[in-house]
């Protein structure tokens, strides 16, 4: 199924057991995504060498490696992770930018019930 061109982008720290199940459900969407930019903000359990797997299996995953600072100051890192990833983000056509959480589970139709809504409002 084609329609509105969308990237994601999304901040991920020692997410190991969540970001697998992430990435599937973004996999699978009927509308594909254009580019998804995960940031990893300085994990330490494991979740680097995870999106570095995904990302070589899968064209449209970017991965930014930012350091570790030794914690995340509470929203304002994941502010700061979602930003230098929309500055990383190599696409320069679409729609519909997407801040995505990295623990979440998606059904296939997804993002595509989400533009059927925008397109009825």
């Amino acid at each position: 199924m084609t329609g509105p061109t969308y990237v994601i982008i999304t901040p991920v720290r020692d997410e190991q057991k969540h970001i697998a199940d992430t990435i599937h459900g973004v996999a699978v969407q009927t509308i594909p995504v254009t580019e998804w930019m995960i940031v990893d903000d300085g994990s330490t359990d494991g979740s680097a060498t995870i999106l570095d797997s995904y990302a070589r299996e899968h064209r449209w995953i970017s991965v930014l490696h930012l350091p570790n600072r030794g914690r995340r100051d509470g929203d304002i890192g994941a502010i700061g992770a979602t930003l230098a990833g929309y500055k990383a983000l190599k696409a320069d056509r679409w729609e519909f930018l997407v801040n995505l959480d990295a623990d979440i589970g998606l059904e296939a139709d997804y993002f595509e019930k989400c533009f059927a809504e925008f397109r009825r409002d």
